[in-house]
């Protein structure tokens, strides 16, 4: 069986939580120079609005989701579809307690996070799980 090239990521679409901000930004950074050879993402509106090929991919490739809250939007929004994601990431699981309680005091639509170590950190957690996931086949 061949590996699929890409493995989506699904990642909160939650602008009103900063921890929703903290998984946008992780998520981006894997895509853009963390896992760039191997990573896609999925579009959360088009998929949440039920676009086929948004859908599809989730159906029939690898996925992973990096939650902002505990309602995990995007792990459930997966779930739907009849698929379990290879890996469910929850900033507020991720974190300690005191970092979680740190990010839920910064900003909700600042770019001061792009560069912060949280979001590094998740980030090369998520590339961590990607790069198992390809060892594995």
């Amino acid at each position: 069986m061949l590996q699929p090239k890409y493995i989506g990521i699904l990642s909160c679409s939650g602008e009103e939580f900063p921890g929703g901000t903290v998984s946008r930004i992780a998520t981006r950074q894997v895509l853009a120079h963390l896992r760039p050879e191997d990573t896609t993402t999925i579009c959360v509106p088009l998929f949440l609005a039920g676009n086929n090929q948004e859908q599809d991919f989730v159906k029939y490739f690898p996925c992973i989701t990096v939650d902002g809250c505990e309602k995990r939007c995007a792990e459930k929004s997966v779930e739907k579809l009849g698929r379990k994601p290879l890996e469910a990431f929850v900033v507020s699981n991720f974190f300690t307690p005191e970092e979680h309680a740190q990010i839920k005091k910064g900003p909700r639509h600042d770019l001061q996070w792009k560069d912060h170590p949280y979001c590094a950190r998740l980030a090369e957690a998520i590339a961590r799980k990607i790069q198992q996931i390809n060892e594995k086949g």
